[in-house]
């Protein structure tokens, strides 16, 4: 298939790039959530405070976890595609935890979502990675790291304010928020492992290259 002439270049990068950032800044707003609206969860589904954390830990756990099978698959396959479905993965999980009706359906649908927020980090990193040269990388990881704060700012006002009387609600808006940016997610550019990595040669690191400049 022929790409347009500016798949690849500057702008479709930079577009990439913030695309990746607010998907890595909503993975935290669905992250943080549920520990936003413990109390309206626990009236709500008549459970206690101390399982929802239990349920809360149990998630970071799990979210960690799959974190290292994506990555492994990061480096194998093809990586948009996992963040994509990392993406449809989570988001279909917070949806679906909108409509529990029990502890045990939460806690579930909670799971699926871990499952999912764990690809963003681990094969997300690695394409930031591939997409920026050297010079300019720290710059855009810390803009990474930002949103991560941000992310979990955003869940907590989004869950405080809209879940303090119904906890689906704000579940919901972020679900679709993540179906969003999963779309926007299509168009973007999809670099190979090491496209900016230049390993230097022997002559290089010795200076004695014939063809360097003097």
């Amino acid at each position: 298939m022929t790409r347009p002439t500016w798949w690849g270049g500057n702008r479709h990068i930079v577009y990439t790039v913030v695309v990746f950032i607010a998907l890595a800044s909503l993975d935290n707003t669905a992250l943080a959530m549920i520990p936003a609206m413990i109390l309206p969860v626990s009236a709500d589904l008549g459970v206690s405070e101390v399982a929802l954390g239990f349920m809360t830990a149990t998630v970071v756990l799990v979210t960690a976890l799959t974190a290292v099978v994506w990555g492994f698959q990061g480096d194998r396959s093809n990586r948009k595609t996992l963040l994509l479905a990392g993406t449809v993965v989570w988001a279909a999980g917070t949806a679906l935890s909108a409509t529990a009706g029990s502890y045990a359906a939460l806690f579930g649908f909670q799971a699926i979502t871990a499952v999912g927020l764990g690809s963003i980090a681990s094969v997300g990193f690695s394409v930031v990675s591939d997409l920026i040269r050297p010079g300019r990388r720290g710059l855009v990881m810390s803009f990474w790291g930002i949103s991560q704060g941000v992310g979990t700012l955003i869940g907590g006002l989004v869950a405080s304010q809209l879940g303090a009387g119904d906890f689906r609600r704000p579940l919901m808006v972020v679900a679709i928020a993540g179906i969003a940016c999963a779309v926007l997610y299509v168009p973007a550019f999809n670099p190979v492992s090491y496209t900016h990595l230049t390993l230097p040669t022997k002559e290089s690191r010795c200076g004695c290259g014939g063809g360097g400049v003097g």
